[in-house]
């Protein structure tokens, strides 16, 4: 079984207009992503995931309003006391779009040094977060991988929400055949 914690952004409808311009004004291109662990060539519409300027970095926290930052290290910190929370960070904040019709996904990876086999437990105790600016079409929920079972699990998240699991867990963004776009910001939370 995977932990995972659903967060709401509680000023999402005051904020998504500033946050998608913010993510208009950033550098940003297409990447190809068969790197990762899908078997095909694919996409990812617009990102700055390789962005090398200092910019990348910096969008964590402009997307939270402070209020929305406290209840969701709040309720992450709630829902996983055993880390050491006098020592987190956000290690680093990118954002990701999927153009309608596009086709465009991100295949199965994770945000650690290697994914967690069947039979571990939190070998990572880092956090990778998705936050959902824009959510149209569920179907484009973010899946998640159980190292154990191999099912593939499909938490009930909506636009205006962040998905928070540990960062060696498997998960994929499916391919976006719908009439609508999924920007995510996605930021990683580290212990050190």
């Amino acid at each position: 079984m995977i932990d995972y914690q659903i967060t709401d952004v509680i000023d999402h409808s005051i904020m998504k207009l500033d946050v998608l311009d913010l993510i208009s004004n950033m550098p940003s291109a297409q990447i190809e992503t068969k790197g990762y662990y899908g078997k095909y060539d694919s996409i990812i519409s617009n990102t700055n995931w390789d962005d090398h300027s200092n910019v990348k970095g910096e969008i964590w926290p402009f997307f939270l309003t402070p209020g929305d930052q406290n209840i969701y290290i709040n309720s992450i910190e709630n829902k996983f006391p055993d880390r050491e929370w006098d020592k987190w960070r956000v290690d680093i904040s990118w954002f990701n779009q999927y153009y309608a019709n596009s086709g465009s996904e991100h295949p199965w990876h994770h945000h650690s040094s290697k994914a967690r086999e069947s039979g571990q437990k939190d070998i990572d105790q880092n956090f990778t977060n998705i936050y959902y600016v824009e959510l149209d079409d569920k179907s484009l929920t973010t899946i998640l991988k159980d190292p154990d079972t191999d099912e593939e699990i499909i938490p009930d998240v909506k636009e205006g929400q962040i998905l928070t699991f540990s960062a060696d867990i498997l998960h994929k963004s499916p391919r976006n055949f719908t009439n609508s776009r999924k920007t995510v910001i996605s930021f990683n939370v580290i212990f050190n």
